[in-house]
C-alpha cells in the first residue's frame, strides 16, 4: 500500500512538472538550432559552429538578445539584434573544444533575451543549449581506395594505378609510403602525411606492354608515435586492342586560383563499328559528357573548360558499346593542372598613348608611348611588349609598382586600330599575355589652315556685250524694251479715254433725269419738238449723231436711192401739211417729197419713214 502511494505520488509530481513545463514551453518564443562540422574529438581540437535562433512566437522580441560563448564572454559578431515574429538571426564562427568539454560530452552556448512575465513586466531570460560531442581519444585509422584506369590497354597506352588514402581517424598521419608491383612501379610512392578528415592520392603511371599486368600494394603510415600497416588484393589490367582512342590535353599548365583552363578530349574511332552511348568520367569531375557516338573511322572532339582551385591531375575514361552489344573502356593520359600562389603570380598592366588620332596621309607616322606597370607583389623579368605579332621592347626588370616606358614611331599603313601586348613568363615557365588597350587610327582628308587674307586692290571691271541667250541681234532688246513702254503709255491713255466717256454718260443720265420730255431714241443728251421746223441754216451746226447729213444724189437712180414717190402714203397731205414739208424740205434739200402717204398718217409717222428709208439709202 505504501508503494502504491509513493508511485501515484511520484507520477504526480512528474505530471506538474511536465505541465509546467509544458506552459513554459509554449510561452517561450525562442527557437535554437547548432551544427557542429566535427563531432569526434580525440583531444582539444578547433570546431566551426552555426547557431540559428528564431522568433517563433506571434509578436515581436520586447528588447534585444545576445549571444555567449561556453566561457560566458559574449559573440560580439552575432550582435545584439531584435527579431520580429517570425525572422531569425545566425552566426557562424569557430571555437576550441577542451578536454573539460571532452569529459562533459557537451559544448554549450547560451542566449540572453527579455520576455513579459505574467505581471506584464520585462525580464531577462538565459536559455542554455548544448551540441553533444564525443571524446575517442588518439584513434589512428585509414580507408586506401584504389582506381585502374583504363581497366584494359593496348601496347604503348598509358594506364594509371591511383590511391587515394583517407583519414578517418581523429589523429594526424604522416609518413605514407605504398609499395606497389614491380610490374607497375619499382619505386615506393609517398605522401607526407593527411591530416585527420581530409585525403590525398597518388598516382602510378605504367606504359602497357603486351601482356597483363598486376597491380598490389603494401601502405603503411605512422600516427602518434606509432607505424601501422595495411594491404591492398592484386588486380589484373588486361591487355588488348581497343579501336577507341582517347588523347586529353589542356590550353594552359595551370594558373591562381580562379583562373579557367581549358581540357580537350579527342576521340578516335580506328575500327570498322560504330561505338554508341559513349560516356567520360573523371574521379575528380565526375561524369563530364554521356551519350557520344564516335562512327567508325571519325574523330570526335569535345571540351571541357574548368575552374583552377587547388592543383590537380585529370585522366577521363571513356567507355561505350559497339554494334554487336560489346563493352569497351579506355582513357587518356593524365592532364597536370597547377595552381600557383596568387601572392607570387605576376600581374602587368599595359598602357599606350599616340602622339595623334588622325592622319592627314596614306603612310603616316604615328608616335606610340606605351607604359607597363607591375601590379603584383613580386618583380617581373624578362618582359617583351610587342604589336601584330612585332616585338617592339624588352624590359630586363620591372619591380613591384614600378612603370615603365618607351616611345616608338609606328608606320601606319591603313587606319585601324592598334594594340600592344605584354609577356612574361609565371612560375610554371608558361609564357602569359597581358593584353593592353585599344588605340583607333582614323584617316581624313587634309584641311587647309586658315590664314590672314591679304589686301588687294580688286582689278577693273570690264564690260562687254554679250549675246543674248536666244541668238538675236541686240537691237532687239532695244525694240522690246520700246515695245514695253509704249504699251505702258497705250495702256494710261486707255484709262483716261475710259475715265472720260464714263463721266460723260453719267452727266447725260444727270441731265435727262431732270428733264421732264420724252427722250429722243436718237439722241440720249438731249430732247427735240419734232412739231416745228429746224431752220436750215441750223441744220449743219447740229451734232451728226442728232441729224446725220444724209443726201440725195439729184443724179441718182431713183430706184436705187429708194425712191419715196412711189409710196402711196404720201399722197394725201397730213393736216399740217405745209409746216411738215417745211420741215422736211429743209431737212432734206435735195429729196423730193412723195405724195403718196398712207391715208391717216399723221406727219410726225411720214416724217419717221422717211428718215429711216433716207438713212438706209
Amino acid at each position: 500500500m505504501k508503494q502504491r502511494f509513493l508511485v501515484c505520488l511520484t507520477l504526480t509530481i512528474l505530471l506538474v512538472l511536465g505541465l509546467c513545463g509544458a506552459a513554459m514551453a509554449a510561452s517561450d518564443p525562442i527557437a535554437l538550432e547548432m551544427e557542429l562540422s566535427n563531432e569526434r574529438f580525440s583531444g582539444p581540437a578547433e570546431v566551426t559552429v552555426t547557431i540559428r535562433v528564431t522568433n517563433t512566437g506571434d509578436t515581436d522580441m520586447p528588447g534585444p538578445m545576445a549571444l555567449y560563448y561556453p566561457n560566458g564572454s559574449r559573440v560580439e559578431e552575432f550582435g545584439t539584434p531584435t527579431l520580429a515574429a517570425g525572422a531569425s538571426a545566425s552566426w557562424t564562427g569557430t571555437w576550441t573544444v577542451t578536454q573539460e568539454q571532452l569529459t562533459q560530452g557537451r559544448l554549450t552556448f547560451a542566449i540572453r533575451y527579455p520576455i513579459i512575465n505574467d505581471d506584464g513586466m520585462m525580464v531577462d531570460k538565459q536559455k542554455n543549449f548544448f551540441y553533444t560531442i564525443i571524446d575517442a581519444g588518439a584513434v589512428a585509422e585509414v580507408e586506401i581506395n584504389r582506381y585502374i584506369t583504363p581497366s584494359m590497354a593496348g601496347k604503348g597506352q598509358e594506364v594509371s594505378v591511383i590511391y587515394e588514402v583517407a583519414n578517418v581517424g581523429t589523429i594526424d598521419i604522416t609518413d605514407v609510403v605504398i609499395e606497389e608491383n614491380a610490374q607497375i612501379s619499382k619505386t615506393a610512392g609517398k605522401i607526407l602525411g593527411v591530416k585527420a578528415g581530409e585525403k590525398a592520392t597518388y598516382v602510378f603511371p605504367v606504359t602497357m606492354g603486351t601482356k597483363n599486368l598486376t597491380s598490389s600494394a603494401t601502405i603503411s603510415y605512422k600516427a602518434n608515435g606509432s607505424t601501422y600497416t595495411t594491404t591492398k588484393d592484386p588486380a589484373t589490367i588486361k591487355y588488348g586492342s581497343v579501336k577507341l582512342e582517347a588523347s586529353l590535353k589542356a590550353d594552359k599548365k595551370g594558373g591562381v586560383p580562379g583562373d579557367t583552363v581549358k581540357l580537350t578530349l579527342t576521340l578516335k574511332n580506328t575500327g570498322k563499328a560504330d561505338y554508341q552511348n559513349v560516356t567520360v568520367t573523371d574521379p575528380a569531375l565526375g561524369t563530364i559528357f554521356s551519350g557520344l557516338t564516335v562512327e567508325a573511322g571519325k574523330t570526335v572532339t569535345q571540351e571541357k573548360e574548368i575552374t583552377i582551385s587547388k592543383s590537380a591531375e585529370y585522366q577521363f575514361t571513356v567507355s561505350g558499346t559497339n554494334a554487336s552489344g560489346e563493352t569497351i573502356e579506355t582513357a587518356t593520359g593524365r592532364v597536370a593542372v597547377t595552381a600557383v600562389d596568387q601572392t607570387k603570380a605576376v600581374s602587368l598592366q599595359v598602357d599606350a598613348v599616340a602622339d595623334k588620332t588622325t592622319i592627314y596621309m596614306l603612310p603616316g607616322i604615328v608616335k606610340f608611348t606605351v607604359s607597363v606597370t607591375n601590379t603584383a607583389g613580386v618583380e617581373a623579368t624578362n618582359v617583351s611588349v610587342s604589336a601584330t605579332g612585332v616585338t617592339l621592347y624588352n624590359f630586363e626588370s620591372i619591380l613591384p609598382g614600378q612603370t615603365r616606358s618607351f616611345t616608338r614611331d609606328v608606320r601606319v599603313e591603313t587606319p585601324g586600330q592598334f594594340r600592344f601586348d605584354a609577356h612574361v613568363a609565371d612560375q610554371l615557365g608558361q609564357t602569359v599575355t597581358f593584353e593592353g588597350n585599344i588605340v583607333r587610327i582614323v584617316h581624313s582628308s587634309p584641311t587647309a589652315t586658315p590664314s590672314q587674307v591679304p589686301l588687294a586692290t580688286p582689278p577693273r571691271p570690264h564690260y562687254e556685250d554679250l549675246p543674248s541667250s536666244d541668238g538675236l541681234p541686240s537691237y532687239v532688246d532695244t525694240v522690246q524694251q520700246a515695245l514695253s513702254i509704249g504699251r505702258w503709255v497705250f495702256l494710261a491713255l486707255g484709262g483716261v479715254c475710259l475715265t472720260l466717256v464714263i463721266i460723260g454718260a453719267a452727266s447725260r443720265i444727270a441731265r435727262a433725269n431732270k428733264s421732264k420730255k420724252a427722250p429722243d431714241h436718237l439722241e440720249r443728251d438731249g430732247y427735240r419738238d419734232y412739231t416745228q421746223a429746224v431752220p436750215a441754216k441750223k441744220r449743219h451746226m447740229m451734232p451728226e449723231s442728232e441729224l446725220p447729213d444724209l443726201p440725195v444724189s439729184p443724179t441718182a437712180d431713183p430706184a436705187e436711192e429708194g425712191d419715196l414717190s412711189s409710196d402711196p402714203a404720201l399722197a394725201e397731205p397730213a393736216e399740217d401739211g405745209s409746216l411738215m414739208e417745211q420741215a422736211m424740205s429743209e431737212l432734206y434739200p435735195d429729196a423730193a417729197v412723195q405724195p403718196d402717204a398712207p391715208a391717216g398718217e399723221d406727219a410726225n409717222a411720214t416724217y419717221r419713214r422717211r428718215r429711216r428709208n433716207a438713212d438706209e439709202e
